[in-house]
């Protein structure tokens, strides 16, 4: 899936799979979300395919180096070494100015970088926040993370205005109502903020991770050794320090790692699906991807295989398909392990408001 790596959408959204981590030392730069002039002229270009869920071909646009997503109702393209955002049908609505880098919308406001500085957009193309920013990362629960200069982030509000002063070494966006954030880039010192800026979780973790369902992971290093357990809001322990890895809670579950192999935990700590796979993705829609002896299938929260371990690949569910990977082509099944349509693309994206991006082989 070579394409996925030039993705410009900022907000962690990966174009096949969700990606697994949750982990966020720092936020990704949206200067890193795009190539570079130079950078694109050595990517192949593919035309992608917006297909709907028979595998009708809604609409088709050419010379990408990506796979783009609809992100409420917009989707970034390449254009004559452009990017522009297009609607559900294809249609061009939004141009910004030439050159600039773009990322996707997130509660209504789209990032945009203007010579060295970022901004945001929304979705008329006005010019809400006007690029004074190197760095930016995308809106959530109604703030972002910015970064003036070489060192310190901070948090803006949707008027621009900063909320949370720029002098963190690192930063998570908002979940739950708290944001991890590094002090400064030592050991220990990974800790939580509210939005009013207080520390309500004293700096102490080596790494930290967004709240899910209420929980977020984070990690202890000691004796050589790295460990991760979860807390709550209050900053309580509420599951031991002791996986190898640990995501976070997706539909009341969340992936561990022990002895290098996933299962899958409950929110007291209760082991619900035995450690036992090489590889898991999150749980979506009911069901998550597995993979064993090379193998990927599905299992319910029950543990119980429901797909058959076949694939090469598996992605997640989404609006009630999932892509996967047969013989080196991608295809899409549905929850019966039927597959809803043929596996013939090179690459294929996962479904995002009634439409998902394809590229047929040449």
């Amino acid at each position: 899936m070579q394409f996925q790596r030039w993705s410009i959408l900022l907000c962690g959204i990966l174009l096949l799979v969700s990606a697994f981590c949750g982990l966020c030392n720092e936020l990704s730069k949206a200067e890193a979300a795009t190539p570079s002039s130079a950078a694109q002229e050595s990517i192949p270009k593919y035309t992608v395919n917006y297909i709907d869920k028979t595998g009708k071909i809604a609409f088709s646009v050419q010379d990408q180096s990506f796979i783009p997503r609809f992100l409420e109702g917009l989707a970034v393209i390449e254009q004559e070494r452009n990017y522009v955002y297009i609607d559900r049908t294809g249609k061009v609505v939004i141009s910004p100015n030439k050159h600039c880098l773009v990322g996707g919308f997130s509660e209504g406001l789209a990032p945009v970088q203007l010579g060295l500085y970022w901004g945001y957009i929304d979705k008329t193309g006005n010019t809400i926040i006007e690029p004074k920013f190197r760095y930016v990362h995308c809106f959530h629960e109604g703030m972002a993370a910015v970064k003036a200069g070489a060192w310190g982030w901070g948090f803006i509000d949707k008027t621009g205005k900063v909320k949370i002063d720029l002098n963190y070494h690192g930063v998570c966006e908002f979940s739950g109502g708290l944001a991890a954030v590094q002090t400064v880039d030592e050991l220990k010192s990974w800790g939580y903020i509210n939005k009013e800026g207080f520390m309500v979780v004293p700096p102490q973790y080596d790494e930290a991770r967004n709240f899910s369902q209420g929980l977020a992971a984070v990690n202890l290093y000691e004796k050589g050794q790295s460990k991760w357990g979860y807390i709550d809001s209050t900053g309580k322990l509420t599951i031991p320090v002791q996986y190898q890895d640990a995501r976070g809670f997706s539909e009341s579950l969340a992936a561990v790692q022990m002895e290098n192999k996933w299962g899958y935990i409950d929110k007291t700590g209760r082991m619900m699906i035995r450690v036992q796979y090489q590889t898991v993705r999150d749980f979506s829609e009911g069901l998550a991807a597995v993979q064993l002896n090379g193998k990927w299938g599905y299992i319910n929260k029950d543990g119980r295989v429901v797909i058959k371990l076949q694939f090469s690949n598996a992605g997640d569910f989404s609006e009630g398909l999932a892509v996967v990977q047969v013989d080196g082509k991608w295809g899409y099944i549905n929850k019966t392990g039927k597959i809803a349509i043929p596996a013939e693309y090179q690459n294929a994206g996962s479904f995002a408001e009634g439409l998902a991006g394809a590229i047929k082989f040449q």
